[in-house]
């Protein structure tokens, strides 16, 4: 029962593990950046140049894949935050009330050093 293949697939589904990014995004995502970032050919005063892309360049459908898959990650990291801190509430109340503390303290005295979420390597 243990190793049941439906009840692996329920707890996962439950735990909020998947995300809507399909096999098959990934591929497209991938064969699109490959066919997208290595530079393209253009005349430039009559020699052929070699320009380097930038994220502007690419076409709609990788910046949408792109935007999607960054709006994913993003999500996991909340769902992971709230799911640590409602862990914490629950195990280590001590902690967590340190925590929020901190977090409230940390909001009104921002430090010189911002963490960054993730943002598109590319732009």
């Amino acid at each position: 029962m243990k190793n049941n293949p439906t009840l692996l697939a329920i707890q996962t589904i439950n735990l909020g593990e998947l995300t809507l990014w399909s096999v098959e995004d990934q591929k497209r995502y991938q064969t699109l950046l490959l066919k997208e970032s290595k530079g393209k050919w253009q005349m430039i005063n009559g020699v052929n140049t070699k320009v380097e892309v930038t994220a502007k360049m690419f076409s709609e459908e990788l910046k949408e894949l792109i935007k999607q898959k960054e709006t994913i990650i993003n999500d996991l990291d909340e769902k992971e935050s709230k799911r640590a801190l409602a862990y914490l509430k629950i195990n280590s109340l001590k902690v967590y009330k340190k925590l929020r503390a901190f977090e409230k303290f940390e909001k009104t005295n921002p430090s010189p050093i911002e963490v960054r979420k993730v943002t598109n390597p590319y732009g």
